[in-house]
């Protein structure tokens, strides 16, 4: 998972990186301008996700997996790309679901504003 989520990231750095290129390189005198506003999207988001950790301290999507998950009783799978044991819980897809949504959400919110307003 780890690894997965590590070249994701990376992935998207590297894009970033390239786009920041291309603007420097379409309208360098404005390089100042764009590198602000992407700085104030970045601290946005951030303060969008300690946001939702504060107003919602015991819904937060870790918490919900962990109060929700039987792990005593995997279940079997039968596709051939999901071979080995699952995890079954009835409640664990709609509540994680929405807690997450709920921070993406206000995350979304604070960079819409930001980008909007500054």
């Amino acid at each position: 998972m780890r690894d997965t989520l590590f070249h994701r990231t990376i992935s998207f750095l590297v894009l970033a990186v390239f786009l920041l290129g291309v603007a420097l390189l379409a309208e360098p005198q404005l390089f100042g301008v764009t590198v602000y506003k992407l700085g104030l999207v970045f601290a946005s988001a951030s303060a969008g996700y300690w946001i939702d950790r504060v107003t919602f301290p015991y819904a937060r999507p870790d918490k919900v997996a962990e109060e929700h998950v039987d792990f005593s009783e995997p279940i079997p799978t039968t596709e051939d790309e999901h071979e080995g044991l699952i995890v079954g819980a009835s409640l664990y897809s709609p509540l994680y679901g929405q807690t997450m949504l709920r921070r993406a959400v206000i995350m979304a919110a604070c960079m819409i504003c930001v980008g909007l307003g500054a």
